[in-house]
């Protein structure tokens, strides 16, 4: 990556996380030759514009690649909930709900 690119990506960075629709969105920017490309999530359609505007208005921006996706940003869980697993070979023979097997 040439330096000129990764000076645009960094103020790319910088300009987004000031704005206050799209400071904590996760957007990735990438720059090539003054193409700059935007990755990551928004919570509407007006905030993809939003950045799609804003970076294409930076000097140095030949063209801007919209990527963006929409929706609200959901947390990976790896493992479900306790309350949402139940085991069969379980019993609780107690009072106190302790459990055995």
């Amino acid at each position: 990556m040439k330096l000129r690119d990764a000076l645009l990506a960094q103020r790319v960075h910088e300009v987004l996380g000031q704005m206050t629709p799209l400071a904590d969105a996760p957007i990735r920017a990438v720059a090539c030759d003054g193409v700059v490309r935007l990755r990551g999530r928004v919570g509407s359609v007006q905030e993809a514009r939003l950045a799609e505007t804003v970076v294409a208005g930076l000097a140095g921006v030949r063209r801007v690649i919209n990527e963006l996706e929409v929706g609200p940003d959901e947390p990976v869980r790896a493992y479900p909930s306790p309350e949402a697993v139940f085991h069969p070979h379980l019993e609780s023979t107690r009072d106190d709900d302790t459990l055995e097997v």
